[in-house]
């Protein structure tokens, strides 16, 4: 094989790799609430809605006894803590 084939290939294969993870940050993911900002929230993480990953801010509005919460900030749940902010395509 001569130089310009090796860098080719090389360069192909790079060029999958790196779209193979991208692609895998796209994946949708569960969006939580915090008790640490809900405070009438039983639980440490609730779910409320998937989120895209997308540029906006992941947003829920749910309701807790008389408490309505609009445009949420969700998070993440990583172990046993929601702290992450996610993101979503739409405002």
């Amino acid at each position: 094989m001569n130089k310009k084939t090796i860098i080719l290939l090389l360069s192909t294969f790079v060029t999958a790799v790196s779209g193979a993870f991208a692609s895998n940050l796209f994946i949708p993911v569960d969006g939580y609430s915090s008790m640490v900002y809900v405070s009438k929230q039983t639980i440490p993480c609730e779910f409320r809605k998937i989120c895209d990953l997308g540029t906006f801010v992941c947003t829920a509005t749910f309701t807790i006894g008389n408490t309505t919460y609009v445009d949420f900030g969700l998070f993440k749940l990583e172990g046993t803590e929601c702290t992450l902010l996610l993101s979503q395509s739409t405002p």
